[in-house]
Formats: C-alpha cells, sequence, structure tokens
C-alpha cells in the first residue's frame, strides 16, 4: 500500500520495550471485541458502522470468525473483514416478537441523495421488492432522519416474516440491510397507504 507515494507499514501496535520500540502485525486475542466494540459506537453515530469500510479486507485484516455470529455487529464485522458467513440471521437483530410491523435499516444515506423527491424513488424500489413476500399495506421511508430507515406493515405476520428473512444482511447500494420487528405502538402513525 502507498501513501502519498511512499511505502506504508501498518501493524496493529507499537509497543514500548525496555530496548525501545518493537512493531507486531499480530493482533491481539480480543482484536474481534475490540472492533466490535468500534463497530457498535459506529452504528450508533452512523448507522452503517464497519460495513462502511469494507477496504479493510484489501488491506490483508482478518479476523477469527466465530461459528454462530450473534449480532448484528458481528454481521457488519464480518462482512467489512469479507467473511462470506454473512446470513439474514446475524443481520437481524435480537429484537420483538414477530409482528407485521417492519423497520429497515441502511436502505439509503440521505447525505449522499441529490435528486428531488429521493425518498419518492427509494419507496418504488422498496415496494418493488418487498411486493414479492406480501401484500404491503402501508410503508414510510424516513428521509429526515440518519440511519436509512424504511417502516413498513404488511397484511399479516407471516408476510412480513418472508420479507425480514429475505432482506436481513442483504447488500442494498453498498449497504447492508438490518431488519427489525416493530409493535404497533412503535409504528410511525404517518405512513402512507399502499
Amino acid at each position: 500500500q502507498l501513501l502519498a507515494g511512499r511505502a506504508l507499514k501498518t501493524g496493529w501496535a507499537t509497543v514500548a520495550t525496555q530496548n525501545g520500540a518493537q512493531t507486531s502485525n499480530e493482533f491481539p486475542e480480543d482484536a474481534d471485541a475490540r472492533i466490535a466494540k468500534a463497530n457498535e459506537a459506529l452504528v450508533k453515530l452512523t448507522g452503517n458502522g464497519i460495513s462502511a469500510f469494507a477496504s479493510l479486507a484489501q488491506l490483508g485484516f482478518a479476523a477469527p470468525v466465530a461459528a454462530t455470529s450473534t449480532s448484528t455487529a458481528e454481521a457488519a464485522l464480518n462482512a467489512a473483514l469479507g467473511s462470506t458467513e454473512v446470513t439474514s440471521e446475524t443481520a437481524s437483530t435480537t429484537d420483538q416478537s414477530p409482528s407485521p410491523f417492519l423497520l429497515v435499516r441502511n436502505m439509503f444515506d440521505r447525505e449522499a441523495e441529490t435528486e428531488e423527491n429521493w425518498q419518492d424513488d427509494i419507496k418504488e424500489e422498496f415496494l418493488e421488492e418487498s411486493g414479492k413476500y406480501g401484500t404491503v399495506e402501508f410503508v414510510k421511508v424516513e428521509h429526515t432522519l440518519p440511519g436509512g430507515m424504511v417502516y413498513v406493515k404488511f397484511k399479516d405476520e407471516a408476510d412480513a416474516a418472508k420479507c425480514k428473512v429475505a432482506l436481513a444482511g442483504r447488500w442494498f447500494d453498498g449497504r447492508q440491510l438490518v431488519v427489525e420487528y416493530k409493535s404497533k405502538e412503535e409504528f410511525p402513525d404517518d405512513c402512507e397507504a399502499v
């Protein structure tokens, strides 16, 4: 790797010793836990997490992948590090009981959208895809808030479950989708009927 025309040397840390500094290319045993914490903070701040930095895999960085991933942070980490073990199970969060109400995150980046009425295009694309799994009754593209959120209400719980399984963990426009159930009380009142 080059930076400003000079070779870039990378390593996890510089460790001070009695004889001076020593660099290491080995990662500490808790590297994956540290990265998961960093990812959690990035998700809270940006809604995207480490998955936005997929170039980490190009640097040759690979952390151990657990046999069963159990959180969104692990799914994003696995994706960022080039793991092929990204499943709908890993990209959905530990959320509420099944319901006809879903929240899909990371559908768009509002800061990157420049066209007039771009939220209508997102809505159309989302309805086209989610309609494959059942009857959509209401939808809202939350274009004023960060996180790329789309709320959707299906006719019944079974349709929502099919959509959740199909979309969770999928990549859309360079972002990994995260899907979670919502209760009727958590669902926005201003959703548009379809």
